[in-house]
């Protein structure tokens, strides 16, 4: 009876804390969808009104995706992954603004966007990046938590490098919008939309930077993925599918062009399929019942009470 009463408490506890942060998230992510629609709406568009709506709806999606990977993936893992993304990020934004490192090009950010941090990178870029980059860890779960044991350097590699495409993916979205409203301004632009094309290269190198060293300290080593954690990755994945069609309207108003919007499913496609295919995949795996578990606790003391068989 201990064992059930064991299991059925843990049970439980997963659960309660699933549907907690099943709800926060939601709220999280309301709020980001309530700053978001100004941004398809407001005529004419200024930095000057439109910022403290960009910071609340980015922080609001920080703090969803912090509960989200605290409880689905373990607090250590959300703070590992938090801190390291934030760091690097940070240095890297200073390196870009300086020196064009790693992104190709020198470039600034609209003089609206506000607070600033010292070197003159806004304070929600950081966070910005560490939405995006959490993503990618949801999308390939099951890929990234296998052979946890196997820490060599090819499988961290190689798993740095399938999070970082995904990654590089939604700038090639992403920051055409950007830099049509001025989130940020290139001193000399490039073909695509104005942007320099090694910018797409820096954000691989940035989001293999931030990958390699979150599973190089032992990141995302998830005990389990039980029905409230599928729950609440399909919850991520559903909002981050209605941010993206949000951005693609934005984009078809702003900038009256299509190609963003076409590469959209080309790029990110396959990583949302993935998904799913897993996902469905885990639904049909046989659970371990309380049941399975005493049947295995009784067996072990009918081995341990009967002793070592006679040859």
């Amino acid at each position: 009876m201990t064992i059930e009463i064991e299991l059925q408490n843990q049970q439980q506890s997963s659960n309660r804390s699933s549907r907690i942060a099943g709800i926060v998230f939601v709220l999280c992510n309301l709020t980001t969808i309530a700053f978001a629609i100004p941004f398809l709406i407001v005529e004419p568009f200024s930095w000057e009104h439109m910022n403290y709506f960009l910071l609340a709806g980015i922080l609001s999606l920080a703090v969803g995706a912090f509960v989200h990977s605290s409880t689905t993936f373990s607090l250590r893992d959300a703070v590992l992954f938090l801190t390291i993304t934030l760091i690097a990020t940070t240095i890297f934004e200073l390196m870009g603004v300086h020196w064009g490192i790693p992104f190709g090009r020198t470039y600034r950010y609209n003089e609206y966007l506000k607070p600033i941090l010292p070197g003159g990178v806004p304070l929600f870029i950081p966070f910005a990046w560490y939405i995006i980059a959490y993503a990618s860890l949801v999308y390939l779960r099951r890929f990234i938590t296998d052979n946890q044991n196997a820490l060599n350097k090819r499988l961290l590699v190689l798993k740095a490098v399938l999070c970082a495409v995904p990654l590089m993916a939604v700038d090639l979205v992403l920051d055409p919008l950007a830099t049509y409203i001025e989130t940020w301004i290139w001193f000399k632009t490039g073909p695509y939309f104005g942007i320099p094309t090694w910018n797409f290269i820096g954000w691989f190198i940035v989001g293999f930077v931030i990958y390699f060293c979150f599973f190089a300290f032992g990141g995302a080593k998830t005990a389990s993925y039980n029905g409230g954690f599928r729950s609440l990755d399909g919850l991520l994945v559903t909002f981050s599918l209605i941010l993206m069609i949000l951005a693609n309207l934005a984009i078809i108003k702003r900038l009256n062009h299509f190609l963003p919007v076409i590469l959209t499913p080309l790029t990110l496609g396959p990583f949302y399929i993935y998904w799913f295919i897993m996902a469905y995949k885990s639904s049909k795996t046989p659970k371990v019942t309380i049941d399975t578990h005493n049947q295995i606790y009784h067996r072990q003391i009918r081995v341990h009470t009967r002793g070592p068989q006679a040859t």
